[in-house]
């Protein structure tokens, strides 16, 4: 990799390789190529390696809360986890958990009504509080694909404060990537990387899904004189 001497500042620099099935060293060297530049023209201040391995992403999106004839709502949660790997090995043990107590801790009351996914093996003792793993953790994934999962919740409003929201709730997923973890907090959407670098575990994307649901509805009696 040439580094140009211009713009004459630190200049982060990055490049994977791949070795050989039984290779066990790598040389890595570096060469100042400034030969017409006298003096400390070149400085270095770190050199650092890591294991390329798939990066999961995962994005949770909600429908709009449908009401109920009893005044409680029904929201629909989609979680998709995504395998940002490229002809890497596939993720094994994928699991994604979504602890609701905390999500509805200020509603009436709330319930799971189902967990249901086009690609997963889900839980079915998942109650979004004592066993918060939505899935039972024995898939993989493939490099490029994605599955989703989806999470009905009942929940049921109440007059005190925040008891009709706004609800924020986040969604994390793990698996294994070889003997590596590798993990990522929902972003809210569809996609877990909206900047589309590739890279879905930065902070500014790991932000609440959030849901606001109508409250009971106060009658107020004015009399007329």
């Amino acid at each position: 990799i040439m580094v140009e001497q211009e713009p004459d500042a630190w200049v982060p620099i990055q490049y994977s390789f791949q070795t050989g099935p039984a290779q066990t060293s790598v040389v890595l060297e570096v060469f100042d190529k400034t030969a017409s530049v006298q003096g400390d023209d070149f400085g270095m201040t770190a050199l650092n390696l890591r294991q390329c391995v798939s990066a999961l992403g995962v994005a949770k999106t909600n429908s709009l809360p449908t009401e109920n004839q009893d005044g409680s709502y029904t929201i629909a949660y989609s979680i998709l986890l995504r395998n940002y790997g490229q002809g890497s090995a596939p993720l094994s043990a994928v699991q994604v958990t979504d602890d609701l107590s905390q999500t509805f801790a200020k509603a009436g009351s709330w319930r799971v009504l189902g967990v249901a996914s086009d690609r997963f093996t889900v839980n079915p003792a998942y109650n979004g509080s004592t066993d918060i793993r939505l899935l039972a953790g024995t898939d993989e994934l493939s490099p490029g694909q994605s599955g989703t999962v989806t999470l009905r919740v009942e929940v049921r409003p109440s007059l005190a404060p925040g008891g009709s929201g706004p609800f924020d709730n986040t969604a994390f997923g793990s698996a294994r990537a070889g003997t590596v973890l590798v993990e990522d907090d929902s972003a809210p959407g569809t996609n877990p990387d909206p900047d589309g670098d590739s890279d879905p575990k930065e902070e500014v994307e790991d932000t609440p899904t959030r849901v606001f649901i109508g409250g009971p509805m106060l009658y107020i009696p004015l009399m007329r004189r």
